[in-house]
């Protein structure tokens, strides 16, 4: 029937019983009316047609509603009606009497055990009383009180079988659908405790970047900038840890925008390990060593230089054998071109770290305890937890792999940074200062549009979070003309009613009417009109489906927390200036 995938297996069970059984009943009428034939016995001849008539009819019936539980019924009944008539056929055939030793398995397996029980056992009673009271069928079957008995004992045995069989098997049933809701329950409010704290995080998580985000355009001594691009490194490890929230065992590393610049890679690598040398419980010494060949400036992105210093170095402290470990820290050059130069970082303790082997890879245990033996990087980066950290490196052009043994473990990877010609002047001016000029440079060319510039623009913003509204409205004040707060899809509705805006930031987590059900109101708005205004959707919400679902609800694109501010930017103009 290419049923397949479109039942539930109980019910794509019960089809196929049914149809087997059809099909047994058919072929066995149909040999039946053949013997009958040569017997000339017209009376078994006449019924046993209007049974194969009635078996086929049921199995179209089948196959055109598949309607199972009506299927079964008529199937039983025709089974039942065939093997009394065989009992009161003037010619009747004594071996027929074993078919009825078939009529329990039938009838359980069919309609099950109570049903199947009543039919049965109201069968066994029929017959018994027809062999009891009937002379006929007592002389032509030639039966007696001891075959009676026989015949019921039998009859008893094969349905106390069969009963038992389909009690433990529906028993047995009922347990594996109650684990299987236990665990689909258990799972549902996993998913629900991992978007809610997803949620949780990244909503602060934003906050924090778009806060560090403002302070890095402001002026600030070298002290007050490094310490502004740890909080920056510290804030990208937890951008990261919530990525692996949402992605779980489909990790896959997704960066953010590049803050490349000119900096001192000696300068960051030591601001980085002053921090655990300021502490007291991390119980680790430090030796520094800085090739001298490599240039005091470079360009690239200090910020992920110490992402991946701080990574690094709180792994080898987690994962330290000893009470005291003593790091060895080496930068030096692997490749130097004219514009280029690609640095080696070596991070290597004095003893071993502590692997935590999982129990699948216990068979890894005795290579590792061999002394100067190193065995498959991938692995080790596994054990320790360092997807993460080979993912960042590897998304910035670097390689990333670990040597163990007995003596030491070492960490290494490469990146490469550009070489500084023109000392290029820190820009200064501050995020109130930027203009539409420095940011339409990445919006694709095309023909002629109407469009609408950001710094003429009239923004309605959704969000019910209030440090949320605060720090974009002084993100956004001096770079788009006009933004109005809705602090939840109610207010926004009633704000769309009586202005026209240009683009609308839209959350979608929020009290009284959410961002879909607004997108959606505000979408059936506008088809009586026949406008369009973009919709952005900025959310903490970041699991599977949930980009989905806004771009269904009716919105144009989607953002999840936290973001770049410059990311947001240039998604504004590609959607002013497609109007």
């Amino acid at each position: 029937f290419n049923l397949q995938g479109k039942y539930d297996t109980e019910i794509l069970d019960k089809i196929i019983l049914i149809n087997i059984y059809n099909c047994i009943g058919v072929l066995f009428s149909f040999f039946s009316i053949i013997v009958n034939i040569l017997k000339n016995d017209l009376f078994s001849i006449i019924s046993l047609f209007i049974g194969l008539i009635l078996l086929l009819s049921n199995f179209l019936y089948l196959y055109k509603t598949k309607k199972y539980t009506t299927s079964a019924s008529i199937l039983i009944t025709i089974i039942t009606s065939m093997l009394l008539l065989s009992i009161i056929s003037p010619n009747g055939n004594p071996n027929s009497m074993y078919l009825f030793h078939t009529y329990p398995i039938i009838t359980i397996s069919l309609l099950g055990l109570k049903r199947g029980s009543i039919i049965s056992l109201s069968l066994l009673g029929i017959t018994t009383v027809l062999f009891i009271f009937t002379q006929s069928i007592l002389i032509k079957y030639n039966i007696d009180g001891k075959a009676i008995i026989s015949f019921v004992i039998a009859y008893l045995s094969v349905y106390l079988f069969i009963y038992f069989h389909e009690y433990i098997r529906s028993n047995s049933h009922q347990r594996t659908e109650k684990t299987m809701f236990e665990a689909q329950k258990s799972v549902k409010e996993k998913t629900e405790f991992i978007a809610n704290l997803s949620h949780q995080i990244r909503t602060p998580l934003n906050n924090i970047i778009g806060i560090t985000s403002l302070l890095n355009k402001t002026s600030l001594d070298a002290k007050q900038q490094d310490y502004i691009d740890t909080i920056q490194a510290s804030a990208g490890n937890l951008y990261t840890v919530a990525n692996s929230i949402n992605k779980m065992s489909n990790l896959k590393y997704e960066t953010t925008a590049s803050n490349t610049l000119s900096f001192n890679l000696n300068l960051t690598i030591s601001s980085t390990l002053e921090l655990f040398s300021n502490q007291k419980l991390s119980n680790a010494k430090f030796n520094f060593n800085f090739s001298s060949k490599i240039p005091d400036k470079l360009i690239g992105d200090p910020v992920v230089i110490k992402q991946i210093f701080l990574n690094l170095i709180e792994n080898f402290i987690k994962n330290k054998s000893t009470n005291q470990i003593s790091l060895n820290i080496e930068v030096k050059i692997e490749k130097d071109s004219k514009e280029h130069i690609d640095c080696v970082f070596e991070i290597s303790s004095d003893k071993p770290i502590n692997i935590p082997l999982k129990p699948e890879t216990n068979r890894y245990e005795s290579i590792i305890k061999q002394e100067k033996v190193e065995i498959d990087s991938a692995k080790h980066i596994e054990l320790l937890d360092l997807t993460i950290t080979k993912e960042l490196i590897k998304s910035n052009g670097g390689e990333f792999r670990i040597v163990h043994n007995s003596e030491k473990t070492v960490y290494s990877y490469t990146l490469p940074l550009k070489k500084v010609f023109k000392t290029p002047q820190k820009n200064e001016e501050k995020q109130d200062d930027i203009t539409i000029k420095d940011t339409t440079k990445h919006l694709p060319t095309g023909g002629e549009k109407k469009s609408v510039q950001l710094k003429d623009s009239n923004i309605l913003l959704v969000e019910d979070n209030l440090i949320n509204q605060k720090i974009m409205q002084i993100s956004l004040q001096n770079i788009v003309g006009n933004i109005d707060i809705a602090n939840n899809g109610r207010e926004a509705l009633d704000k769309f009613d009586k202005k026209r805006y240009d683009l609308i930031l839209m959350d979608v987590q929020m009290p009284i009417m959410d961002g879909i059900k607004t997108t959606i109101k505000l979408r059936e708005i506008e088809s009586m009109t026949n406008t369009h205004t973009p919709i952005i959707a900025i959310t903490a919400n970041a699991l599977m489906g949930d980009r989905e679902s806004c771009i269904e609800a009716g919105m144009d694109d989607y953002m999840s927390k936290p973001f770049q501010l410059q990311d947001l930017i240039d998604k504004m103009n590609h959607y002013l200036t497609k109007k």
